[in-house]
């Protein structure tokens, strides 16, 4: 199994995870991963919504991070930007996002 069979097999796991449990906000976040890795961006930004609605506490931070890098491949600077500074307000102590918002910051 190659790499893009092995992302269909779990865009295709999430799925089934999603009908089973509609809220599930971290199937919808992963999916929506998935999807932006394959250039789905306008699939994975829907996804990458819902999984803001419904992850009040855990992995937000990472929902708007990832929705935020979909926006910088769909060439939508202003929603990037302003994904990743929410991604780092909700989690200050993440590097990651910190530094990507200072690069991100300094490119636009």
């Amino acid at each position: 199994m190659n790499l893009k069979e092995m992302k269909d097999k779990a865009i295709s796991n999430f799925t089934k995870a999603i009908q089973l449990k509609p809220n599930y906000g971290e199937a919808y976040l992963v999916r929506g991963e998935m999807l932006s890795s394959q250039g789905k961006y306008d699939q994975a930004i829907q996804d990458l919504n819902m999984a803001i609605k419904f992850n009040k506490k855990y992995w937000l931070g990472g929902a708007y991070y990832a929705r935020g890098q979909a926006y910088v491949f769909k060439k939508d600077s202003k929603q990037a930007a302003r994904d990743f500074k929410k991604a780092a307000s909700l989690e200050p102590d993440n590097d990651v996002f910190k530094d990507t918002l200072r690069t991100y910051s300094r490119e636009n």
